[in-house]
């Protein structure tokens, strides 16, 4: 990796070796030599002269904005850090922001600010070169022990001076008071303990050192092994505090940084200046299984002393892949719930809507139609990595209600299927056959399974040998009854009585009825199934069978 002019330096091995040079994005090769061979020997142990020269291919503004801030001691100096790079192909001038949380003061910068607002802080930079980056230094005061367990957040921002190109980075940091202040951050962070991200994930990685000894740093370098799940020749150095003298992967695939001539005070006597960073961007495997674990840690050595040891951070490669799928149980016929319930998976959030109405927002499903039809059901789950959903379509369908005739002694159902044939509630045939000999005075109902599995309830069939549904002398009505039923005579009776199908009377009317006219009998206290009405006076009887719903 070059610095700011150009210029690259490699630490390799006596031998022979080759060297080539990356050809960025909007740019293209404009010298002769695409790569150059060397051998390096006790007589030759350096070479120099290895120049490759670059063109734009097209003119285009392109900015990076990183903003860097690690953890630190309540009510003590934080050093943050804006780094605005040009990517581009132009060299623009433009306007650098930060806005600070509330709970922060502002109280020095690396670079002068143009102007300060209230907490908000302005710059201006003239001609950013190519491939270049510029770093604005930034000492404000951490909050107190006050304010313990608050969020803070802040806002850098970066404008070229026509405002065609914007940027944005936040900040969001909860106070703690305590820290390491050699650590390595990885952003993303990843979802959970586990730290889950997508496997085309690109990695920004920032390892913060400090000075904690009672003598400046002549010297810094670190050492970071790279993961091999990482792609080590896909990374791209973003920003640190202060010049890299040397920046490069050896053929262990360990990164190392050095900060040659650093000079980092130590704490004790400047606890802003004693703090620095470094940070690159590596992206991920695309190709990485499911649960493959992703851990990086680096070592920090600080002059001749042993190495400090940076945290570990974790990453776990997850798939949105079927995160949205979901298992219809209920069951194809009108009258039944559609019920639907959703995968395993990392889910936070879950919307169902049939027919595009929105139907719950659980891990399950129960949704009562109105009519039979086509409804499409569709889950939508999310999690702070994936938004999916899935759609099905449930169809339930209205069987046609079976009807029973007679002919000739024979009893008949409309329909196909499995028909189950009652009398007086008594299960007397069951098979596909859609007739039945008469069996005598009754109530026949038939219970149809369709081919779907649907079952629908004929109306019921009375047949009775002294008049199935009326006489000449009264008629009751509704049958089947629920709640009420009519006793209409034309001359008069001494009493009426309803008896079950056993021939017990359940109830008796003697004094309170109209006839001739209309009597009202209430069933409600019945319960349900088959009844005879019976009419009584000096001379006759009369009766009539009545279902009970």
């Amino acid at each position: 990796y070059t610095n700011a002019q150009g210029e690259f330096t490699i630490y390799a091995l006596p031998g022979d070796h080759n060297v080539s040079v990356e050809i960025p994005a909007l740019w293209y090769l404009s010298s002769t030599n695409a790569s150059f061979d060397f051998t390096l020997d006790a007589l030759t142990p350096q070479i120099g002269e290895l120049d490759f020269g670059v063109a734009p291919s097209v003119i285009q503004d392109s900015l990076g904005l990183h903003y860097f801030s690690p953890e630190s001691v309540c009510s003590t100096p934080l050093a943050q850090w804006i780094s605005v790079s040009n990517w581009g192909t132009t060299q623009p001038s433009g306007i650098v922001t930060l806005e600070l949380d509330p709970s922060m003061q502002f109280i020095s910068a690396g670079i002068l600010p143009d102007s300060i607002a209230g907490t908000t802080i302005y710059w201006s930079f003239e001609e950013l070169g190519y491939f270049s980056s510029m770093v604005f230094p930034v000492e404000i005061s951490h909050p107190g022990v006050d304010m313990l367990g608050l969020e803070m957040y802040s806002s850098s921002g970066v404008c070229i001076n026509d405002e065609s190109l914007c940027l944005q980075a936040d900040l969001l940091s909860v106070i703690e008071c305590s820290y390491d202040p050699n650590m390595i951050v990885a952003n993303p962070e990843g979802w959970t303990s586990q730290g889950y991200v997508l496997s085309d994930t690109d990695m920004l990685y920032t390892i913060y050192f400090q000075n904690l000894g009672n003598a400046p740093a002549q010297d810094v370098r670190i050492e970071n092994p790279l993961p091999a799940p990482l792609s080590a020749e896909d990374l791209t150095y973003i920003s640190s505090s202060h010049p890299v003298s040397a920046m490069y992967v050896d053929e262990n695939d360990i990164l190392h940084v050095r900060f040659e001539g650093i000079m980092l005070p130590d704490s004790a006597s400047d606890v802003y200046g004693s703090q620095a960073f470094v940070s690159y961007l590596i992206p991920m495997d695309a190709n990485l299984a499911v649960n493959t674990q992703i851990e990086n840690t680096a070592s920090i050595y600080f002059d001749q002393n042993e190495a400090v040891v940076t945290n570990t951070t974790l990453h776990t490669i997850y798939s949105c892949d079927g995160l949205g799928e979901f298992t219809v149980t209920s069951g194809d016929c009108f009258g039944d719930n559609i019920e639907a319930i959703a995968g395993d998976g990392l889910i936070e959030t879950y919307s169902w809507s049939v027919n595009d109405a929105s139907a719950g927002n659980s891990g399950t499903l129960i949704y009562e139609p109105e009519n039979p039809g086509q409804f499409e059901i569709t889950l939508t789950v999310s999690n702070p990595l994936c938004t999916e959903s899935t759609s099905q379509v449930v169809e339930l369908l209205q069987p046609e209600i079976p009807v029973i005739s007679i002919n000739d002694n024979i009893l008949y159902c409309s329909g196909t299927g499995i028909f189950t044939w009652y009398l007086n509630d008594v299960v007397i045939a069951q098979g596909s056959d859609n007739s039945i000999p008469l069996q005598g005075d009754g109530v026949y109902i038939v219970d149809l399974t369709t081919e779907y599995g649907c079952t629908s309830i004929s109306e019921p069939f009375i047949y009775s040998g002294i008049d199935a549904t009326s006489t000449d002398h009264f008629s009751v009505y509704p049958n089947p009854a629920e709640s009420l039923l009519y006793v209409s005579t034309s001359e008069r009776w001494r009493n009426i009585e309803i008896r079950d199908v056993e021939g017990r009377i359940v109830r008796e009317f003697v004094g309170d009825i109209k006839t001739p006219g209309t009597t009202t009998i209430d069933l409600s206290r019945l319960d349900a199934g088959c009844y005879l009405v019976v009419l009584q006076n000096e001379n006759r009887t009369q009766q009539q069978l009545v279902v009970v719903r």
